[in-house]
C-alpha cells in the first residue's frame, strides 16, 4: 500500500524556510516579539520532532499578549495554522490560514502568504475541494515564482500533480511532474523531486505500466539512499513491492516488503510496521497461504491495539473478515467485521467530540481576541481624553478620530459576533442530529424490549403447549406449530426493523455485515449446500435506511427461493460495485424452473420486483432445466 502519511511528511519538510519574517524593517523594540514569534513558527514547520504540547503551550501564552505588528500577528496565524494541521484540526487550521491572509492583504507574494497558499491547498485537497486548492495552489506557485523559490515552487507543483492523481486526471498530473523535473533537473536530491518522481511510480503502476514504474522506483531509491533518507526509500520500496505483488512475482514483493519491515522496525513506528505486515498479508492470501496471512494481520492487529491506533486497525480487520470469507468461515467473517464495525462506530463517536472541542477552541480564541480589542479599544479612548484636555484646538479631529475607530471596531466586532453565530449553528445543528439519533435508538430498544419480549414469551407459550402431556389433535398441533413459525419469523422481521432504526443513512460495511450475517445462517441450517460469496464494493458507499432494507430483502428473499426450490449443491452471492451501478449475482447449480409460468403465479417474485424498481434497479432471471439459474440485479446511481 502507498504510504501517504510519509510523503505528508516529507511535503512538510520541504516547505521549511530559514527567514519566515519578510523583508520589513523591524524596530528594536520589537526584536523580542518576532524573535519569540519565528521560534514558535520554526519549531511547527522546522522541528518535527518538536513536542505538540509544547507548541500549544506556547500559542496560549501568546494568545494572552497584544502582538503589535500586524505583520508579527500573521506569521503566529499562519504557525497556529501549521499546528492544527499537524494535530488533524482542520477547521482551526482553515480559520487561522484565512486570517493570516486578511492581515497582510497587501503582501500577496511575500513567505508567509505563501505559506498560508499552500497549507489552504493542501487541507482543500486533503478534504476532496479540488477546485478550492487549485486557486491556492496557483496563488502559491506565482508566489514563488515571483520569489524565484524553486525549491518551495517545485513542492507545490508536486502537489497539484498529487491532487490531479487523486482526481484520477493522470494527463494533468504527468504535466505538473514534468514541470517539476525541469525545475529541479540540477536538484534533484530535494525532497520535492522524490515527492514528483514518486507520484509518477504511482501513476505508471496504476495504468498497468510495470516497467515504468520499476525504473522510476529503483531510481528513486538510489537518490533517497544518497540523501540518507530512509523515510523516503521506504515509499519508493512499497511502491516496487506493490509493482511486483500485481505480477505475481511474489519472491521480489516479499523482499522488498521485508526491507522496509527492517526499516520500520528500526525506526520503531508502530503505524508503519503494521503497514508492512498487511502488506505481507496481503501478499500471503493472494498466495493462499492462509495461515501465515492471518499470522501477519493478528500480529500487525496486536501492535496497532498495543499503541491505541484504532483508525489503523479498520485495515487489520476489514482483510481478516476478507480472509475468512475467502476460506468460507462466515462465522470468523462476520466477527471481523462486527469488530470492524464497533472500532469505525467508536471512531466516529470520537471525531464527534473533537469536532465540539475544535469548536470550543475557536470560540474561545474568539473571545479572547475581542477581549483584547475591547481593552486596546478602552486604552485608546483614556489616551485621546487626556489629549482633549491639553490640546483643545484639536477637539474635533480627536472626535473624528474616535468616531473612526468605532464605526472600524463595530464592523470588526459584527463581523465576529457573525463568524460566531455561524459556528454555534453548525454547533446546534450537530447537536440536533445526535439527539434525533438518541431518538431512533430509543425507539428500537423500547421495540425490543416490548414487541420483541413479548413474542418470545408467546414462542415459549406455544413450546410448552407441544411439550404438554395432554393429547393434543393433529390440527391443533398443526395450528401450534404454524403460530410459532410465524411469531419467529416477526421476531426476525422486527431485528432487521431495529437495525434499520439505529441511523440515518448505513454503509456498505454494516449492510454487508448484515448480508454474511445471513448467509452464515444460512450455511448452518442448510448444511447440505455450499455457500459462496465475492464482494467488490466500496467501503464508505452509503444508504438511507429503506434503501439499506430494500437491498437486504431482495438478496434475502432471491437466495431463500434458491434455497428451498432449487435443491442446489452451490450457491454463490457476488456484488460488485462499477461505475455507479451496483451488480448483484445470485446463482445456483440446482434443477432451474420456466421462470414466466412460475412468476404469473409466484407473489414473492412481485414482491421483489417491487423491492428493486424503488431502487431504481433493474431485475432479471436466466433459468435452464437441469443446469441451475442465474438472477441478476442491477442498482443504479449507487454512490
Amino acid at each position: 500500500m502507498v504510504r501517504i502519511s510519509t510523503i505528508l511528511i516529507l511535503l512538510l519538510m520541504y516547505s521549511c524556510e530559514k527567514k519566515p519574517m519578510g523583508t520589513l524593517d523591524t524596530p528594536p523594540q520589537k526584536q523580542f516579539e518576532q524573535k519569540e514569534i519565528q521560534d514558535l513558527y520554526n519549531q511547527v514547520y522546522r522541528n518535527p520532532k518538536y513536542p505538540n504540547d509544547s507548541i500549544l503551550k506556547k500559542i496560549d501564552a501568546w494568545n494572552q499578549k497584544t502582538i503589535s505588528s500586524n505583520y508579527h500577528h500573521a506569521v503566529f496565524d499562519v504557525a497556529k495554522g501549521g499546528y492544527y494541521t499537524k494535530v488533524s484540526a482542520q477547521k482551526s487550521a482553515e480559520l487561522f490560514y484565512h486570517k493570516a491572509l486578511k492581515r497582510i492583504p497587501q503582501l500577496v507574494n511575500d513567505s508567509i502568504a505563501e505559506r498560508a497558499y499552500v497549507g489552504l491547498g493542501n487541507l482543500y485537497k486533503n478534504n476532496g475541494e479540488y477546485s478550492k486548492a487549485i486557486v491556492y495552489f496557483q496563488k502559491s506557485i506565482k508566489a514563488n515564482e515571483f520569489r524565484k523559490d524553486t525549491i518551495r515552487l517545485g513542492g507545490t507543483l508536486a502537489s497539484l500533480a498529487q491532487l490531479y492523481v487523486e482526481k484520477g486526471e493522470n494527463a494533468k498530473a504527468r504535466k505538473q511532474i514534468q514541470k517539476v523535473f525541469s525545475l529541479l533537473q540540477h536538484q534533484k536530491e530535494s525532497i520535492p523531486y522524490l515527492i514528483a518522481l514518486h507520484t509518477l511510480a504511482n501513476i505508471e503502476l496504476s495504468e498497468k505500466k510495470f516497467s515504468k514504474a520499476i525504473d522510476l522506483d529503483k531510481t528513486g531509491i538510489l537518490i533517497a539512499e544518497k540523501m540518507e533518507s530512509e523515510k523516503a526509500m521506504v515509499t519508493f520500496q512499497d511502491n516496487l513491492a506493490q509493482c511486483y505483488l500485481q505480477q505475481k512475482d511474489w519472491k521480489n514483493a516479499e523482499m522488498y516488503f521485508n526491507n522496509n519491515l527492517e526499516i520500520d522496525k528500526k525506526s520503531q513506528n508502530p503505524k508503519w510496521i503494521s503497514d508492512t505486515y498487511i502488506s505481507l498479508a496481503s501478499l500471503n492470501m493472494q498466495q493462499r497461504k492462509w495461515n501465515d496471512a492471518e499470522n501477519y494481520i493478528q500480529q500487525a492487529i496486536h501492535i496497532l491495539n498495543q499503541n491505541q491506533l484504532p483508525s489503523q486497525s479498520l485495515k487489520a480487520y476489514e482483510l481478516l473478515a476478507d480472509l475468512f470469507q475467502k476460506k468460507g468461515d462466515f462465522a470468523k467473517a462476520y466477527e471481523a467485521k462486527n469488530q470492524y464495525l464497533k472500532i469505525y462506530q467508536d471512531i466516529n463517536t470520537t471525531k464527534k467530540e473533537e469536532a465540539f472541542a475544535e469548536f470550543d477552541r475557536i470560540f474561545e480564541a474568539q473571545e479572547k481576541e475581542k477581549a483584547l480589542a475591547e481593552t486596546k479599544l478602552a486604552l485608546n479612548k483614556k489616551d485621546k481624553q487626556t489629549d482633549i484636555q491639553w490640546l483643545g484646538i484639536i477637539v474635533l479631529l480627536l472626535l473624528l478620530l474616535i468616531g473612526f475607530i468605532l464605526f472600524r471596531n463595530h464592523k470588526i466586532k459584527s463581523k465576529l459576533e457573525k463568524q460566531q453565530w455561524i459556528l454555534k449553528n453548525q454547533l446546534l445543528q450537530e447537536q440536533t442530529e445526535s439527539k434525533i439519533q438518541k431518538q431512533r435508538l430509543a425507539i428500537s430498544r423500547e421495540l425490543h424490549d416490548s414487541v420483541g419480549s413479548q413474542l418470545t414469551f408467546i414462542i415459549a407459550i406455544l413450546d410448552s403447549l407441544k411439550k404438554s402431556p395432554l393429547k393434543i389433535d393433529d390440527l391443533v398441533v398443526q395450528k401450534i406449530n404454524t403460530l410459532s413459525a410465524f411469531a419467529q419469523k416477526s421476531i426476525a422481521e422486527l431485528r432487521d426493523a431495529i437495525w434499520a432504526l439505529n441511523t440515518e443513512q448505513l454503509q456498505w460495511k454494516e449492510l454487508s455485515t448484515r448480508i454474511l450475517n445471513f448467509v452464515k445462517e444460512a450455511s448452518e441450517s442448510a448444511d447440505e449446500i455450499k455457500f459462496e460469496t465475492d464482494f467488490n464494493v466500496n467501503e464508505n458507499i452509503s444508504f438511507t435506511s429503506k434503501q439499506a432494507i430494500n437491498l437486504f430483502r431482495v438478496i434475502q428473499e432471491t437466495m431463500n427461493n434458491a434455497i428451498k426450490h432449487a435443491e442446489a449443491h452451490t450457491i454463490i452471492l457476488k456484488i460488485i460495485l462499477a461505475n455507479n451501478r451496483l451488480n448483484i449475482v445470485i446463482s445456483d447449480d440446482g434443477k432451474g424452473f420456466d421462470y414466466e409460468a412460475f412468476k404469473r403465479k409466484s407473489y414473492g417474485i412481485g414482491h421483489i420486483e417491487k423491492r428493486i424498481q424503488e431502487l431504481n434497479g433493474s431485475f432479471s432471471v436466466d433459468s435452464k432445466i437441469g443446469i441451475g439459474t442465474v438472477y441478476s440485479i442491477q442498482i443504479n446511481n449507487a454512490s
